[in-house]
């Protein structure tokens, strides 16, 4: 999943906390692309498992090989 800090309604930060408390062993990763950088952004996205940290702007190779280097992480562990 996709998401940014700053969303009408819910903050990515209450939907990351949430989905966390609801679905406390999801198998998905969560990206947080924000131009949000200050310290207790990144202080609570530590926080939450499965969870990638990406500021804007984001170039989509970034974006890419974030998403590789979790998907290799995951494949390794599951051998």
């Amino acid at each position: 999943m996709i998401t940014d800090i700053d969303m009408p309604r819910m903050t990515g930060k209450e939907l990351c906390m949430r989905i966390n408390a609801d679905m406390p062993d999801r198998n998905f990763f969560i990206v947080v692309v924000t131009a949000r950088t200050e310290i207790e952004h990144r202080e609570w996205s530590q926080l939450i498992p499965n969870l990638g940290f990406l500021e804007k702007p984001v170039s989509v190779r970034k974006l890419v090989s974030r998403l590789e280097e979790r998907f290799t992480d995951a494949a390794v562990s599951e051998e």
